[in-house]
């Protein structure tokens, strides 16, 4: 029985690894099989005991002690508020998936096993990239698990902002690997897949969240590698990079002339018709909230009524988040 015992935290702390490897293959294409995955991770992260150093682990991460905060006060922020019930549960339930990244701290996943998960996520990110190019090719046609979707046909299994966030951290790891590959044949390969994907980013796929990506990732790496002179070095070669682009892809120079059209005509007294007018009226009057209601907030899933109560007896319309597209009706 003490043999069977011991060897359980073992064999659940195997399971739990080869989870997160398969995460890498999943997140770019299936969300259904990354709940199916953390139903298994949770109970296998759970057999393998060692919590004083799960803790310790965490403690010691300033990236997980600020979420587990953050999502602690959300769990605060259901005790007051406007929201009912439903809205408080569903907007704690929102951030607390958060939770997944202090897990993840916890188990300290060794060198080998964050490789194949690199690995697995480069993978499943090139089938991606492939397939996506085939679709803008017109190679592959959109069906079945293809999705696409109007006006974002290249985009294979997600919709276009995730598609472009996902692609820029692929770039990145496509990049480094490049890098760090030891035979020139796969340097060539890990390079021109890096090359492919900050093309798809900027060239092929709407999605300005993308390119904000991108920049903040180069920008990290080369200060990481350079400190300021990175830093003042990335911010030379994004600007160029940009203005070559917004110069030959016209989709990213009408998405950029776009966000310059809806500042200038944006006008605080007059309700929005295009995405950038709308966001910076959803900012206007949220802002108008947090004055409102400065130290304690509205609660947790509480913005809605408070929106909604905001622009009472104008013919602003309601929405469910300060940052989205899409009107509640309420």
């Amino acid at each position: 029985m003490n043999g069977v015992s011991g060897r359980l935290p073992a064999r659940a702390r195997q399971l739990a690894d080869w989870c997160v490897v398969a995460f890498g293959l999943t997140i770019p294409v299936w969300t259904l099989a990354d709940s199916l995955l953390i139903a298994v991770l949770i109970p296998a992260w759970l057999c393998t005991g060692g919590w004083h150093e799960k803790l310790r682990r965490v403690r010691e991460s300033p990236v997980a002690l600020a979420i587990v905060a953050f999502v602690g006060l959300m769990a605060l922020g259901t005790l007051w508020g406007l929201g009912g019930l439903e809205d408080r549960a569903l907007g704690f339930k929102k951030y607390s998936e958060l939770l997944f990244v202090p897990l993840l701290v916890s188990m300290a996943i060794s060198s080998e096993w964050k490789e194949r998960a690199l690995t697995a996520f480069a993978a499943s990110m090139a089938v991606t990239l492939v397939l996506s190019l085939g679709l803008a090719a017109g190679v592959l046609p959109v069906m079945g698990v293809l999705k696409g979707v109007p006006d974002n046909l290249f985009c294979p299994f997600k919709k276009h902002t995730t598609h472009n966030v996902l692609m820029a951290f692929a770039s990145l790891v496509f990049a480094l690997r490049a890098w760090t590959a030891p035979v020139c044949r796969w340097k060539w390969i890990w390079g021109g897949l890096a090359a492919l994907a900050v093309a798809s980013v900027l060239l092929m796929v709407q999605g300005r969240t993308g390119y904000v990506v991108l920049a903040a990732l180069g920008i990290a790496v080369f200060h990481s590698a350079y400190r300021w002179k990175g830093t003042a070095l990335a911010t030379v070669l994004l600007a160029g990079m940009l203005a070559g682009a917004y110069m030959v892809a016209p989709g990213f120079h009408q998405r950029a002339d776009l966000v310059v059209e809806g500042l200038q005509k944006w006008d605080a007294g007059t309700v929005a018709h295009d995405s950038v007018g709308e966001r910076m009226e959803f900012v206007y009057h949220t802002l108008d909230i947090v004055r409102a209601h400065p130290l304690v907030g509205v609660g947790t899933g509480g913005f809605v009524e408070a929106y909604a109560e905001q622009v009472k007896g104008t013919s602003f319309p309601v929405t469910r988040h300060p940052h989205k597209i899409g009107r509640a009706h309420v």
